[in-house]
């Protein structure tokens, strides 16, 4: 059929893996300095994602033998993945924090295209744009370049390149990615060459995202935001809505648990893999293995990961024996209570001058602060101060290339061991560098890879039960995410800063990410209710941590 191909199998995994209390939804939160112009995101949205990128029209139906496919929505309209929100101007951080909250917990409508955008108006400082996006459309590194490729740079002028790097150590190595889509073909001259030149600066600038989940895409968060079963019924597309926001996160959900579950999900039976097929999807995951070792060129949060195929047996055997993570707040059943917190901007400057000081870098400084911010959330709960595990995501794309236009999923996933249980901040600091140099040298993340892709071939269930398995292993998920240098715009109003969440799949009820943007950075934190009801607490724990490794020790 015209229109439509079958959904790859890595992708079709985190179409799977979804749950009511685990949305697998990719969620950025942008905001600005001053009003977004509507009509020009709505042209930029159109132009640079729309009919740049054809998942983003695209919804996702069950094909031969239950299997996904990509199929192209007869009536799509971008002003039904747009839609605005009017909120007091009174409403500051702790307000909008509670408004992307509750969107965490709403699914997105699985009849249309899985992407929603809402520009929320009127609050302080200026408006902000919620994105949320399914995992299965691509990992959260891809998309954070496909978002940042709507913008462009602040002082440039059309079809100037700004060659401008990341927000990253210097001890990382990073190559541009520079070369225009092919769809800018179909543009004049004129165009293709202004849209290659901002392409390339915007590439050069997020090659080395590393998400999580979000990455990244650790790549296990939850939310799949009833972007269209909210927006249709709370909010007419592309109108103003009122306040509360409580009653559009409640439509969303009871839209949620109304809708079918056979809408996309093929049957257990339908879905099980021949023994001759079994036998060639292990020879294609013994063989994606191999390719790691060639396409990894990608830092993890502090260094490039050193693929060697012969290691994977090891490594899958090593993380198939890893012990549950200790019993702690953090970890337990979910709900559907989702919230959001994050920080006020910290200079970058600030970061670096702690990791010159104390010997480390900026990745091991900020992972450093993040262990020591959970030490004082579980000490505050008088939970045990013993080690937990963070699943980070590692990107698998070579550098030397754009986002391909059918995007997917290109990562893995290691297990990082935070030293909770060391008290004082500059040996925590030691022992996670230490711990950092010895993932660099892992197969992990290829091996999580090959086996996410061997998974989208199987039985849901089956798929299910062994996620859960290793999510039994970690307590978080933790992205960093170096973004643009020099500041950027969006629809000719100015990025004031951005925090970013992947899913947290096998149950995982926490996710921190850390996001850097224009000299500074900024600590997002998404939480389940029940796990983390405070996820404030965190944020301000991970400033005072901040403050307690930049002291100089007596």
């Amino acid at each position: 059929m015209a229109g439509r191909e079958r959904m790859a199998s890595m992708d079709a995994a985190w179409l799977q893996m979804e749950e009511p209390a685990n949305l697998m939804m990719i969620t950025a939160v942008l905001w600005f300095d001053g009003a977004v112009d509507l009509e020009r995101l709505r042209e930029v949205v159109r132009e640079r994602l729309v009919e740049r990128y054809p998942r983003f029209r695209q919804r996702v139906v069950p094909g031969p033998l239950g299997a996904p496919y990509w199929e192209d929505a007869p009536d799509f309209d971008v002003d039904a993945h747009l839609s605005t929100l009017r909120v007091p101007e009174s409403v500051g951080r702790v307000g909008l924090e509670a408004l992307v909250g509750d969107w965490l917990g709403v699914p997105l409508e699985r009849s249309r295209p899985l992407w929603h955008f809402q520009l929320v108006r009127g609050a302080q400082g200026g408006d902000v744009l919620l994105a949320r996006l399914h995992h299965c459309i691509a990992d959260g590194i891809a998309l954070a370049r496909v978002l940042l490729s709507l913008t462009d740079p602040v002082e440039a002028g059309a079809g100037a390149v700004r060659a401008a790097g990341m927000e990253a150590d210097s001890d990382v190595s990073r190559a541009a990615v520079v070369g225009a889509d092919s769809d800018a073909s179909r543009a004049s001259a004129l165009e293709a060459e202004a849209d290659a030149a901002r392409t390339a600066a915007v590439d050069s600038d997020v090659d080395a995202a590393q998400s999580a989940v979000p990455e990244a895409e650790a790549d296990a968060s939850r939310a799949a935001l009833g972007a269209e079963a909210d927006a249709a019924r709370a909010v007419e597309p592309g109108t103003e809505a009122a306040w509360p926001r409580e009653r559009m996160a409640a439509q969303g959900r009871q839209d949620a648990r109304t809708e079918g579950p056979d809408a996309v999900t093929p049957s257990e039976d339908s879905r099980r893999p021949s023994a001759s097929r079994w036998w060639r999807l292990a020879r294609g995951a013994r063989s994606a293995l191999h390719r790691g070792a060639e396409l990894v060129r990608e830092p993890i949060l502090a260094g490039d990961l050193v693929r060697q195929g012969a290691k994977g047996a090891a490594a899958l055997g090593k993380l198939l024996a890893l012990p549950p993570d200790p019993r702690s707040p953090l970890r337990g059943p979910l709900g559907t209570r989702k919230l959001a917190a994050w920080s006020a901007p910290i200079p970058l400057e600030r970061v670096k001058a702690v990791g010159r000081a104390l010997g480390g870098t900026v990745n091991d400084v900020l992972l450093t602060v993040v262990t020591g911010a959970l030490r004082r959330y579980l000490a505050s709960h008088d939970a045990p101060l013993e080690d937990v595990h963070s699943l980070v995501p590692v990107n698998l794309r070579p550098l030397n290339a754009p986002v391909p236009r059918e995007l997917g999923n290109r990562f893995g996933v290691v297990f990082l061991r935070l030293p909770v249980h060391l008290a004082e901040p500059r040996r925590r600091l030691r022992e996670v560098a230490k711990r950092m140099e010895a993932l660099k040298r892992s197969p992990e993340a290829v091996v999580t890879s090959g086996a996410l892709e061997l998974l989208g071939h199987a039985p849901a269930a089956l798929e299910r039960a062994f996620v859960d398995v290793m999510g039994t292993k970690a307590s978080l998920v933790t992205t960093n995410v170096p973004g643009p240098r020099q500041p950027v715009s969006l629809a000719g109003s100015r990025l004031a800063g951005l925090t970013f969440w992947v899913p947290q799949a096998g149950h995982v009820g926490l996710g921190i990410s850390l996001f850097s943007y224009a000299g500074q950075v900024t600590v997002g934190v998404a939480s389940d209710g029940a796990r983390v009801p405070d996820p404030g607490a965190l944020v301000a724990a991970f400033q005072e941590e901040l403050d307690a490794l930049a002291t100089p020790a007596p």
